[in-house]
């Protein structure tokens, strides 16, 4: 069956760490369009693109991946009011539910919800995640038995397993080159950024 298929990124907020990863999954994972918190998306050209992807692909389907805290251009949030508000006692409605009800109402598709945070941690912990832990707790044992306090353990490029300043987690976020990593007409993920992210960047 032929539908536009719209994986829900869960928990990615805002930062360029965070934007960088998501853009390259889609990259690599073959995603055809990626709805970003950084740029309001308008809803009628999305709707537009995917149908164009779901014509251009042999198996006539779309994948739009919609990262958490994306949102609409203010006014097209006001105009499809009826279509994104929670009803009643309703919690606020996702990211990914508001774009998968716009879409599905603007092109007339069939759209599949998926949330990919039931998708990433299906089974038990692998030899790789007990490792982390195990050197997680053991530098924080270390950090303790030392009396060092106001530090937290991490794992740190070209450092690997060290310990840093805790006043690092309430620095904020680092400000994201929109332009240089993401097409913001097109909703996709710039190829450029491969090659900043093996040299670095972010």
């Amino acid at each position: 069956m032929a539908r536009v298929f719209t994986p829900f990124a869960i928990g990615y907020w805002r930062g360029a760490t965070a934007l960088q990863a998501w853009l390259l999954t889609a990259i690599l994972g073959g995603v055809d369009r990626v709805i970003i918190p950084e740029v309001p998306y308008d809803a009628e050209r999305l709707a537009h693109l995917a149908l164009q992807d779901k014509r251009e692909t042999p198996a006539n389907y779309a994948v739009v991946l919609i990262c958490n805290s994306a949102h609409l251009e203010a006014e097209q949030a006001s105009r499809y009011a009826h279509l994104v508000s929670a009803e009643g006692s309703e919690p606020s409605l996702s990211s990914g539910v508001v774009a998968a009800r716009l879409l599905a109402h603007i092109t007339g598709e069939e759209v599949f919800l998926q949330p990919l945070t039931y998708l990433l941690r299906t089974s038990a912990p692998d030899g790789q995640d007990l490792l982390g832990a195990a050197n997680f707790a053991f530098l924080a044992a270390h950090l303790l038995s030392e009396g060092k306090f106001g530090r937290m353990t991490a794992f740190v490029k070209d450092q690997m397993w060290t310990d840093v300043d805790l006043s690092l987690a309430i620095r904020g976020t680092r400000g994201v080159d929109v332009a240089t990593m993401y097409d913001a007409e097109g909703y996709k993920p710039r190829l450029s950024l491969i090659w900043s992210s093996a040299s670095g960047y972010g």
